[in-house]
């Protein structure tokens, strides 16, 4: 890590009752041996969940999509306000498109990063 020197990571997993896990993230810095650790619980919601979550809040499901960087692993979901008018959908559709684009080329341009960083630690 830049200025700060060497970082050891890793994560252990510390629970798993559905739709919940939880995990410990450990931070290790070489230079002076301080340990930190970070404790995270994620909560996995169905397609269902989400859907009646949004509707319950004023929203229209358009349409539910793959992320483009996680295909079949990742949902997103194309929503308009209940009260939004009609005539702009495709206008919405498209710029969901174009986040969706925009997205793959960062995660894109990450990889080949991260690629570069592993063939040379010092980037």
């Amino acid at each position: 890590m830049p200025k700060v020197g060497p970082v050891e990571t890793w994560i252990d997993l510390t629970d798993v009752s559905p739709p919940f896990i939880s995990f410990r993230t450990t931070f290790v810095f070489e230079a002076d041996g301080a340990v930190l650790t970070s404790d995270s619980t994620l909560r996995f919601r169905s397609r269902a969940e989400i859907g009646h979550s949004l509707e319950a809040a004023g929203f229209l499901v358009h349409e539910v999509r793959d992320a483009p960087d996680r295909p079949g692993r990742e949902l997103v979901f194309v929503a308009r306000r209940r009260d939004a008018g009609h005539g702009d959908e495709a206008a919405a559709v498209e710029a969901v498109d174009a986040v969706e684009r925009d997205l793959a080329a960062y995660y894109e341009q990450e990889a080949g990063d991260r690629a570069g960083r592993a063939l040379d630690p010092r980037r």
